[in-house]
């Protein structure tokens, strides 16, 4: 049976930054500090992940133990070392043995600080007691704390938070907001804010207060929606907040104004419709008096936005929703208006100014790219170009399918009878001064009907007959 009080990954956290503060040879001051910090933690890391399921021993305080892969068989086994052992010999710290128990030492006081001698006590506040705790900076300063606590009023008369303060004996005190809230399917939570410690004076590393903390959260059932592990959407319904009492939120900054005569508001840990991000140290009171025509949300003037023509409000949401911004103009306009090209979004009179529409493809291209122009005043783009032949009398474009192809060139139906004359026969087109025609018919020489001696007689007869009857 092992403690399973402290995540690896806390285990790691409080064993590696206690190296780095005791490494020797004043490590923080040497130029390089930052490179043998990230040298330090590299290996140190390694090392101890090369340890699988490490965790604290129950068999005793001062134990920390690891799985180990037998090489031979892989056979996995459980050990446990002492911390000044497992500094030693698994991460293998190479300092004098007496520094190693320095840092073991410091380190046991962090990984079981009960019997380290820290002990504390726990208060949770409510009321003007949350004012006067934050004007005495339990926990250490901040933005709220000190003459700053005017600020924070609307804490002090919601009595869906309250404040937890963590007294420690060696005069070190931590504050964590404790909320009241639901999740998205309603179902009821406890939330714990983030965790503020004080440092009395240097040296002194909070790591083991902040982890007695959630600890705390834990064993109480509180979620801790500032810190990674907390993977719930949280909602604080019915949040009253006055004028200039308004404090600076950590989790549930994400603001929705719920009924603005009674000054009621909701909080999220998470972005939502009509939500604004609302962090302010000044006490301001989230929205004002701006009211989206679409939809009726609140908003203050810095989530206010207005359409072309200024005349109306709208909320972020809603805005996004009628209105785009053209990629062309860096106007806002309508969303009827807007027209897509290669992905990127403008207004139609850009297009109309600055673009062509394929009439072949539909694709939109830019006049400045190329583009061309039909006999039948069409515009193509350069990818449907190959669709097209142009005209070797008249240098038009025409589509292949009405072109004919004569002398290793294209002709359009107008133009193909200047150059060219069809066989009555084969349909083949012939150059004009190649045609042979006869009896009213044209004849290329393959396709020309040869006459017999006969009918070559009979013609010269007729031939001179006629020329007979000539008068001169």
């Amino acid at each position: 049976m092992e403690n399973h009080d402290f995540t690896k990954d806390e285990i790691i956290t409080i064993v590696i930054d206690q190296i780095i503060t005791d490494w020797p040879g004043g490590f923080y001051s040497c130029p390089d500090a930052e490179f043998r910090a990230n040298c330090v933690v590299a290996d140190c890391a390694k090392n101890i992940m090369r340890d699988g399921n490490i965790g604290l021993s129950a068999d005793g305080n001062g134990y920390i133990a690891y799985d180990y892969t037998s090489g031979d068989n892989g056979t996995v086994k459980r050990y446990k070392k002492t911390v000044f052992k497992y500094l030693r010999d698994k991460i293998g710290l190479k300092w004098q043995e007496s520094k190693i128990h320095d840092c073991a030492s410091e380190i046991c006081k962090k990984l079981w600080p009960t019997e380290a001698g820290l002990t504390y006590t726990v208060e949770i506040l409510g009321g003007n007691d949350i004012r006067d705790a934050y004007r005495d900076a339990i926990g250490g300063n901040s933005c709220m704390t000190g003459n700053d606590c005017r600020n924070m009023g609307a804490y002090t008369y919601n009595d869906c938070v309250r404040l937890l303060v963590f007294r420690f004996n060696d005069g070190r005190t931590g504050r964590a907001l404790l909320w009241d809230c639901v999740d998205q399917n309603g179902t009821a939570h406890k939330a714990m804010d983030r965790i503020y410690c004080r440092k009395p004076g240097n040296g002194h590393n909070m790591a083991d207060c902040e982890l007695l903390m959630k600890k705390y959260a834990q064993l109480h059932g509180y979620q801790l929606p500032y810190y990674d592990n907390c993977q719930l959407s949280l909602i604080v319904d019915s949040f009253i907040i006055h004028d200039d009492d308004c404090p600076y939120f950590d989790s549930f900054y994400n603001v929705e104004l719920v009924d603005d005569s009674n000054d009621e508001f909701r909080l999220r840990n998470y972005d939502a419709r009509h939500t604004i991000s609302h962090r302010v140290t000044d006490g301001s009171r989230p929205f004002g008096g701006n009211e989206c025509c679409c939809c009726g949300a609140r908003m203050d003037d810095d989530h206010t936005y207005y359409g072309p023509d200024d005349s109306q409000a709208h909320c972020e949401e809603c805005f996004h929703e009628n209105y785009f911004y053209c990629e062309c103009c860096g106007s806002d306009r309508p969303m009827d208006d807007m027209v897509s090209v290669n992905d990127e979004c403008f207004c139609q009179n850009c297009v109309d100014r600055y673009y062509i529409v394929c009439d072949d493809c539909g694709n939109i291209v830019h006049r400045d790219c190329n583009h061309y122009e039909t006999h039948d005043g069409r515009d193509i783009c350069e990818s449907c170009l190959d669709n097209y032949s142009s005209c070797e009398n008249c240098n038009e474009l025409y589509p292949c399918d009405d072109t004919i192809r004569f002398n290793d060139g294209y002709y359009c139906y107008d133009c193909i009878g200047e150059v060219a004359t069809q066989c009555d026969e084969c349909c083949e087109y012939i150059d004009n001064d190649d045609i042979i025609e006869i009896d009213g018919r044209d004849y290329c020489s393959d396709c020309a009907p040869v006459k017999s001696e006969e009918e070559e007689e009979e013609n010269e007869t007729v031939n001179n007959t006629m020329n007979e009857g000539i008068v001169i």
